[in-house]
């Protein structure tokens, strides 16, 4: 017999799920902020908006995961990610000994 899966609200308390929505969403408005007003003429303009193209992705990747309620589950060994990670790196998909490797 398969273990049930965990869901977000198993892992992380409402209200931190919910500051780390705001903070999510608040990061993908300024990146796609930055990448709207970026100029697209040189090098050093299109490493920049390819930074942020990616940032967004982790971003969008992680809203999607809260949406699905999976997120805060590492995706490679399924154990629950610390919540000072997800505080201090909110799109991360990984926990640290994950991350790590």
């Amino acid at each position: 017999m398969t273990a049930p899966q965990r869901t977000v609200g198993d892992v992380i308390p409402a209200e931190l799920l919910a500051r780390l929505r705001e903070e999510l969403e608040a990061a993908r408005d300024a990146r796609q902020t930055q990448l709207d007003e970026a100029p697209e003429q040189d090098d050093v303009s299109y490493a920049f908006r390819e930074i942020n193209e990616k940032a967004l992705e982790e971003i969008d990747a992680a809203l999607e995961r809260m949406d699905a309620g999976v997120y805060g589950i590492c995706e490679r060994c399924q154990s629950v990610i610390q919540t000072a990670r997800l505080e201090a790196v909110p799109q991360t998909r990984f926990c640290v000994s994950c991350a790590s490797k």
